[in-house]
């Protein structure tokens, strides 16, 4: 943790900074040295000298020691002595120069030193500069902030403090500072490097973690792998962490989605989300819009807007407005453990949407909810109000507002912001109509950091997909994130007997890079086969007319298919959405042995008369999963699997006169299996899907004769055939309803008595190819809303199908489900008008 200095803001929260070393106890430091230095530039030849003059002292002692030893030699009275004194003398004289001499080695010692680390202090910067992202949304920092150490140490990343609120001013206790080894004792430095791992694990501070789960404000995060420079050691108590609070800037856990990077401050309360690691994000964009409405019969809706209040103040309808008003949509944002709810909203906002990587990155248009949605529909109701709000329109919508519209071809069938280092464009993809044959265009619009056009429309691509002019769109351009690709689905159209035109089964998806190439793939084709039918068949004929033996045995085995529904981006990711069927094996044998003659009576007429033998066995097994998957491995719906089945029958038989006369027979049979149906509604960014599916069951059993393929039987039979519908948002089922009983029934069975056909014999082999099921789409006129999101931990589900339950055309009961977080039933706690089946109409990300 240290001391930061703004130098710039270079843009979306990231700044370059210098961070400041903890120069004033550098300052100190050398002070102290200097003074020290200052001294010693005194003491130093101060102890010269002394050593210097102790040494001549002692030099003119050695002297005259010298010159009385002649006199010792000669034996002058006293000379002895007088040497014994001046020896005396000098051992006390070397002694002061021997401590002169340390003393003065002592002190060039330490003048060397303080010389060194003087000059070692000196070379030492203030500060360094870097680039640095905020953890939160903050534009406007300046002056000193404090930066984070990430694992608690330098050299593992620098982030700077969540400056909502002026949080990122700098608080020496909190941030303290970074004080260079070299600017430490020896010391200081040999504790802290002994103590460091420990304080890191059992004292963190800031670790990096990638968000695993998300709920209000609340979520679960992966750490990153985290060692300490010292000798490496793991300063992660644990890997994960959960139930941790999230406090960013003014809305908390709304800012965050599952996979974000963030980062974690432990605090004595315990760990604390609080900002992100890269690229944070602001609160202000992220929300949702809709129109508060009640369908009229089965395609048409009717919507509230202003007036919100009369002349007098009061509330019209609260709080919905007035019926058949203006501005009906309703803007709802995060805050705290709420929403800001804004009303009375012009509808400027489309169905369709696209995400970038910031929050400002979100752009919409006209369209149908579903990503996935055949154009050959649209023109089933067009002049209903259904038709008008989902047909594709002419312009792009940010913020509520008109964006652009189309500098080309009338429709804009996608949209996205692209971003250079000093350039932000517009590119759209607008298209010459919306059934078959459409023709796109792609244009770049150049725009400020307010979103404003500063330069004309360029138009940089074209791209004719027509397979001979043979096709219908299935979904819009959908680009990735970062605004350079995109992708388009297509399916080809087939004209029937009669003229009338079909989705046929071939599919395709389009893609356009930002370098101006395009491609067309081939993804599924007409010929595509899932599976084969083996079946070997023997049959053999002897005897008289009506006798003889059958025996039939095979296997019929569906290979899993795969299906492609449509192709999307999950942010830069491409993936296709795939319909994947389970595979199953059907076995089944029987043998028929027959004795019949032919018998003249008296009065000259004839009769059967024999006996026979009949045995059936069959099994169907299934593997594997009948379920909606992405090309990425994401499973995003699973229908369920089917039970492997059964059947037997074995009897035997006597006829005279062509009537049953005795014998036995049994049978037994049970199956159960999944069939999916219809896709509604696709989101894969989101993890979307609302589809249908079959549960069919059926159980026989029964005793009594029979004969040959034809019996006379008593027994019971079950069959059921049931419609359901399920739904999914990121993995979590929100609805799966039985909507109704297709057919059920239980009964026995009769049925009269045949003989047994006489038929050439023959042996026969086959294996021919299984027609494969090809994702046609559905009628849009029996869904008026069908739409799954979700930002920052929240979501909102609007689910309203009208649907049929036989092949009428009619409308059959409404399928409806509504959830927005906070709210989970709309329509009696945001609308509050229950019973009315209102729908948070053409819902989308704003």
């Amino acid at each position: 943790m240290s001391l930061g200095e703004i130098i710039e803001h270079i843009g979306e929260g990231k700044y370059r900074v210098r961070q400041k070393l903890a120069v004033e106890r550098i300052q100190q430091e050398l002070q102290r040295v200097g003074e020290r230095l200052a001294e010693l530039a005194i003491e130093l030849p101060t102890r010269k000298l002394e050593l210097l003059q102790a040494e001549n002292a002692a030099s003119d002692k050695v002297a005259e020691i010298d010159q009385l030893i002649p006199d010792l030699q000669a034996g002058v009275a006293g000379a002895r002595a007088e040497i014994a004194a001046r020896q005396t003398e000098l051992v006390a004289m070397q002694a002061s120069v021997a401590q002169l001499r340390r003393q003065v080695a002592e002190l060039t010692a330490e003048d060397l030193s303080n010389r060194k680390r003087q000059n070692q202090l000196q070379q030492i910067p203030e500060g360094r500069e870097l680039d640095v992202w905020c953890a939160d949304y903050s534009l406007s920092l300046s002056g000193g902030v404090g930066l984070v150490d990430i694992n608690d140490e330098g050299g593992q990343g620098v982030l700077i403090q969540p400056g909502f609120e002026d949080e990122a001013a700098y608080d020496a206790g909190r941030d303290g500072g970074l004080f260079p080894n070299l600017a430490q004792s020896g010391a200081q430095i040999y504790f802290n490097t002994a103590v460091m791992p420990g304080v890191q694990k059992w004292r963190p501070r800031y670790r990096l973690a990638t968000v695993t789960q998300l709920a209000g404000d609340i979520c679960n995060v992966e750490l990153d792998p985290a060692a300490s420079s010292v000798q490496a050691l793991n300063i992660n108590q644990s890997e994960a962490l959960e139930q941790v609070p999230i406090k960013y800037m003014d809305c908390n856990g709304a800012a965050f989605e599952v996979g974000d990077r963030v980062l974690v401050r432990f605090t004595q309360a315990g760990p604390l989300v609080i900002g992100f690691a890269e690229n944070p994000r602001s609160c202000v964009a992220i929300g949702f819009a809709f129109i508060p409405a009640r369908p009229v019969g089965s395609m048409d809706v009717r919507f509230w807007g202003e007036p919100l209040e009369d002349e007098f103040g009061n509330p019209i309808n609260p709080p919905l407005g007035t019926i058949d008003g203006s501005n009906p949509s309703w803007f709802m944002r995060p805050e705290e453990d709420g929403w800001l709810i804004e009303r009375g909203n012009e509808s400027l906002h489309g169905r369709r949407n696209w995400v970038g990587n910031r929050d400002d990155d979100i752009l919409s248009w006209d369209g149908p909810s579903s990503r996935e949605f055949n154009t050959y529909y649209y023109d089933l109701y067009p002049s209903s109000l259904w038709g008008q709000r989902t047909a594709p329109g002419g312009s792009v919508y940010h913020k509520g507002r008109v964006l652009m519209n189309s500098p080309g071809f009338p429709y804009v069938r996608g949209a996205c912001f692209l971003r250079t280092e000093d350039a932000l464009y517009l590119i759209m993809v607008v298209s010459d109509n919306f059934l078959s044959g459409t023709r796109y265009q792609m244009w770049s619009v150049p725009l400020n950091p307010l979103y404003e056009e500063v330069g004309p429309a360029t138009q940089i691509g074209f791209f004719d997909p027509a397979i001979d002019e043979e096709y219908w769109p299935v979904s819009d351009w959908y680009f990735n994130a970062s605004g350079t690709q995109a992708v388009c689905t297509f399916i080809e159209k087939i004209t029937l007997s009669g003229g009338f035109e079909v989705p046929g089964k071939a599919m395709y998806v389009g893609r356009w890079n930002v370098d101006g190439t395009t491609q067309l793939e081939k993804l599924s084709d007409e010929g595509d086969e899932i599976g084969h039918r083996y079946q070997e068949i023997a049959h053999v004929s002897t005897g008289a007319f009506f006798s003889g033996e059958y025996t039939t045995s095979g296997t019929t085995t569906r290979y899993p298919l795969l299906q492609p529904i449509y192709a999307d981006f999950i942010g830069d990711e491409e993936v296709i959405a795939y319909l994947e069927l389970q595979q199953s094996v059907s076995s089944s044998s029987s043998s028929r042995v027959s004795e019949f003659e032919t018998v003249t009576g008296e009065n000259g007429g004839s009769s059967l008369v024999g006996s026979g033998t009949q045995q059936s066995n069959g099994t169907v097994s299934y593997s594997g999963h009948n379920r909606i998957v992405l090309s990425n491995g994401d499973t995003l719906l699973d229908f369920g699997v089917s039970d492997t089945a059964s059947r037997s029958l074995n009897g035997s038989w006597s006829s005279v006169d062509g009537q049953a006369t005795g014998g036995s027979a049994s049978v037994s049979d049970y199956e159960r299996y999944v069939e999916p149906g219809a896709v509604y509604g696709i989101d894969a960014r989101f993890g979307f899907v609302v589809a249908d599916y079959r549960m069919v069951y059926q159980s026989s059993i029964g005793s009594g004769p029979f004969v040959g393929d034809g019996y006379q039987i008593s027994g019971s039979e079950v069959y059921e055939s049931d419609f359901y519908i399920k739904g999914v948002l990121a993995g979590e089922s929100f609805f799966d309803i039985l909507f109704y009983e297709e057919d059920s029934f239980q009964s026995g069975w009769t049925r009269t008595v045949l003989y047994a056909p006489d038929v050439p014999s023959y042996t026969e082999l086959t294996d021919e190819p299984i027609e494969r099921g090809v994702h046609g789409g559905f009628s849009p006129g029996k869904i008026l809303d069908c739409c799954g999101i979700q930002k920052g931990g929240r979501q909102a589900i609007s689910v309203q199908i009208y649907k049929e339950e036989s092949n009428t055309g009619l409308p059959g009961n409404l399928v409806r489900f509504h959830y927005i977080t906070g709210y989970p039933d709309p329509e009696i706690s945001l609308f509050q008008n229950p019973g009315q089946n209102m729908t948070m109409y053409s819902l989308t990300l704003f």
